[in-house]
């Protein structure tokens, strides 16, 4: 299950490189913002232009609420996944857990 989060993290390194020959297009802007792909294209961003200190602290502010939310999410499979021991980790299962939590 890590599989998907170093596809993220490769696609944000791609989405730099991408980034080097155009720094200013509107898609690097864009995904400068995104939760997954901040870290790598906003240090992209910082280096390479001349932009207001308030676009990296927005950055930061949004990828900080992405990781509580995330946080909240995985507290909830969790506390619903203790109680589903010796099953396989399937999205069905996440949501089965996710159902416990609620009652």
């Amino acid at each position: 299950m890590i599989l998907p989060l170093v596809f993220l993290v490769m696609i944000g390194f791609f989405i730099a490189m991408f980034g080097l020959g155009a720094p200013e297009s509107s898609f690097i802007t864009v995904t400068s913002y995104i939760p997954f792909f901040t870290p790598m294209v906003m240090f992209l961003r910082v280096g390479m232009l001349n932009i207001s200190p308030i676009e990296p602290i927005l950055g930061i502010a949004i990828l900080l609420i992405g990781i509580l939310l995330l946080a909240l999410f995985g507290a909830r499979v969790y506390r619903g996944g203790v109680l589903m021991y010796g099953q396989s980790n399937s999205f069905k299962d996440i949501k089965k857990a996710i159902d416990i939590t609620k009652k």
